[in-house]
């Protein structure tokens, strides 16, 4: 049993909580009047195309807020330092991707020891010269902020286009390099999405421009050597509700534009080469009806939900007449199978799956012979395959990890199904994946649904109900959240804490049925799924009611809120990464960048009172009570597109006036957005604040969070280089 060491319970901050002045704002709905007192910290002047200016009075406030973090920091200061240090020493400092071959290169990046970002190199395969096309390290120099969406090179391997966000908002602007002088061709294309394609005669590169709503609005066609103003749209999006992208099929011969909803979509294509494209419906949209499309000889092979398939079934139609009676079923759907992806290569179609929750890796050579391919040995683990850039290719590679082991790579041979190791990440302070335990179970909810749950704790932890626990969750999007390598985990393992990871319904992990059980009309089986894993491992002996710590980022950050005000009794710290929590207010709201693409998923309160009523039921913002409350600890970004700054920074100011309890705790970023920093040392380090606080309100408890392994390496730290001046 682990030695617990009671101690005196620590203290609030001596710093004050912030205050804001309280409004009288209302809203009226279906006879329903709201008053939100908070909504004036939302700058109605605020433009993400220049994110960083904000009204004084509000940026006041966040300065404050973060202040007060900085002070309720302290407290867990030296654990945040370790296991930052824990976090570094995890990184493989002059770590490196697998050259993958193109035509007569071979492309790759790798890191230099203690740089923050890597350098993009290629080999000439025939006379061996290697050269570094782009040096990120470089480019990112005086920014406190870079992100590269887009590096691609040109088919003839003479350009790159990139595209780069130098504050977080996700407005990117795109550049084209000559490879051969090292310089920049004029144009400077700003307000995109980021994704890049070119013509495959290297000509022209296609793009999607964002409005200022932040949503995708023309897709446009850039001739090098054109001025930006003069790029021609090819197409222009009218329905709001719509995202949109565009990409090239593996066969380099269309380019397809894909817009949609989580619910529907339609794909349009154009041969890649068209001097004057005039994009082609491949299929109308239809309600409920989604697909994607891949050629391949004389037809296209079409991944789709359509009569019915949930899961997904693949059909094939002629490339020169693909009407809807003209489809034939190549794949039937299957109940109980998610067909995930398809990667189209000459020879082979790999299909990639979800059965049981578990991902597989399927090869069909187009003549009725199909193998699994053997990669996976684990209970539970990630695992992903991609062809590279050549179509005309006998050879995947597949990435492997699991929440004990970090990254596998392994080169595939899809003709034989022969698997052969090209990279084993060795961690450099000594990690020993033998030292965990992997355990992946099921717990009955409360309906009698089967939720899956996959722990990760020390070999020496037992379920004798002395060890803390930790409960992650997201479920949202049928964004499934699989159970790869994490640093967090292993440092909440090390210290004795049991970290799981529930994969609660509106997730993927179990398919798309899984998703439409946690959407919509059924929305809050994502939260009771939570509570209900939550007492589970409890009842298991992982943990003890009132001592649990749980964390989740965006909408996960909205299950963190639902949760804690569904059942704040089952925990102590709420870690609440860029968390959506002010959930009403802003589906609610058409203008912000994601709203009306979002109505699919969660359902439109603008026309609807079923769904007003429903989502004002679960809003965290909406639904705070008067009653003893956990600690939260909110990280948000200034410049988050997709949660805006106001709704952690609102939920925060209304958890203070109206729950008990607490301390509440938000840091703001202010030069960053929905996913933070961008330098890799400096990205790992600012996480390390999230594990250090649930561990110290542990040791609070008394419970003995020293380390239990012994790395065989010293721990790093890296110093952060002097800022250079801005250009």
């Amino acid at each position: 049993m682990v030695k617990r060491i009671f101690k005196k319970k620590k203290g609030t901050p001596k710093v004050k909580p912030p205050q804001f002045p309280k409004g009288t704002h209302q809203d009226t709905r279906f006879g329903d009047t709201r008053i939100d007192e908070y909504h004036e910290l939302r700058d109605p002047k605020f433009d993400l195309k220049k994110p960083k200016k904000v009204r004084e009075d509000i940026r006041k406030h966040l300065d404050a807020e973060n202040a007060y973090s900085e002070d309720f920091l302290k407290s867990c200061a030296k654990l945040t330092e370790q296991i930052g240090d824990e976090y570094v020493g995890r990184i493989i400092e002059d770590d490196s991707s697998i050259p993958a071959k193109h035509g007569p290169y071979e492309y790759w990046f790798e890191y230099e020891k203690g740089g923050d970002y890597p350098l993009y190199k290629r080999r000439h395969i025939a006379t061996d010269k290697t050269e570094v096309y782009f040096d990120k390290e470089k480019e990112a120099a005086g920014h406190d902020f870079y992100k590269l969406a887009a590096l691609s090179h040109s088919p003839d391997h003479k350009y790159i286009a990139y595209a780069v966000d130098t504050n977080g908002s996700e407005y990117f602007e795109i550049r084209i390099r000559d490879l051969e002088t090292g310089k920049d061709l004029p144009a400077v294309i700003p307000h995109t999405s980021g994704g890049v394609v070119w013509s495959e005669d290297s000509k022209t590169i296609f793009y999607t421009e964002l409005d200022d709503n932040h949503r995708g609005k023309f897709v446009k066609m850039h001739n090098l050597g054109d001025k930006p103003e003069q790029d021609k749209t090819i197409f222009e999006e009218t329905n709001i509700t719509y995202h949109m992208g565009i990409s090239k099929t593996r066969s380099k011969r269309y380019i397809t534009i894909y817009r949609g909803d989580s619910e529907t979509n339609e794909e349009l294509f154009f041969e890649s080469n068209d001097k004057d494209p005039k994009p082609v419906v491949f299929r109308p949209e239809e309600k409920g009806v989604k697909y994607s499309i891949e050629d391949h000889g004389d037809k296209f092979y079409i991944h789709t939900n359509k009569d019915g398939a949930t899961e997904y079934k693949i059909m094939t139609a002629p490339i020169n007449d693909f009407a809807d009676d003209k489809w034939v079923e190549y794949l039937a759907h299957r109940d109980d199978v998610t067909l995930e992806d398809i990667i189209m290569c000459k020879d082979y179609m790999v299909r990639l799956e979800r059965e049981n929750a578990l991902q597989k890796v399927i090869v069909d050579d187009f003549k009725g012979n199909v193998r699994e391919l053997k990669i996976a040995d684990a209970a539970a683990y990630e695992l992903s395959a991609g062809a590279g850039y050549e179509y005309d290719t006998d050879k995947i590679r597949a990435y492997y990890d699991t929440m004990a082991n970090p990254g596998s790579v392994f080169e595939v041979d899809l003709r034989t199904g022969d698997k052969k190791l090209l990279k084993q990440e060795q961690l450099p302070n000594g990690h020993d994946p033998s030292q965990y335990v992997i355990e992946r179970f099921e717990i009955d909810a409360r309906d009698g649904e089967k939720v899956p749950v996959t722990i990760l704790r020390h070999k020496s932890t037992k379920a004798d109900g002395s060890s803390p626990l930790h409960v992650y969750g997201y479920g949202s999007y049928g964004h499934s959240i699989d159970p790869g390598f994490w640093s967090s985990a292993v440092s909440f393992a090390d210290r004795g804490a049991i970290f799981a990871i529930a994969h609660v319904r509106g997730g993927g992990f179990k398919g798309e049925n899984w998703h439409f059980a946690g959407k919509k009309e059924t929305k809050m089986n994502t939260f009771t799924d939570f509570i209900d894993v939550t007492e589970a491992l409890i009842e298991k002996g992982w943990g003890k009611t009132g001592e649990v710590s749980m964390a989740g980022g965006s909408a996960g950050g909205m299950l963190m809120g639902a949760v804690m005000n569904a059942r704040p009794d089952l925990y102590r710290t709420v870690v609440a990464q860029v968390p959506f929590v002010d959930v009403l207010n802003t589906i609610l709201d058409e203008s912000l960048p994601l709203t009306p693409g979002e109505w699919e998923e969660w359902g439109n309160p603008v026309k609807s009172e079923e769904f007003y009523k429903l989502i004002q039921s679960y809003s965290p913002y909406d639904n705070i009570k008067g009653v003893e409350y956990p600690m939260v600890y909110v990280k948000a970004g200034l410049t988050d597109p997709r949660v805006t700054y106001w709704e952690p920074a609102k939920w925060v100011l209304r958890l203070r006036d109206i729950a008990k309890g607490g301390p509440f705790v938000m840091k703001m970023d202010m030069g960053a957005g929905h996913g933070g920093k961008t330098a890799r040392y400096e990205k790992v380090r600012e996480r390390a604040d999230e594990c250090a606080v649930a561990v110290k309100r542990w040791q609070d408890l008394g419970y003995d969070m020293s380390l239990r392994v012994k790395y065989s390496t010293p721990q790093t730290k890296k110093k952060p280089a002097p800022k250079a001046k801005k250009k």
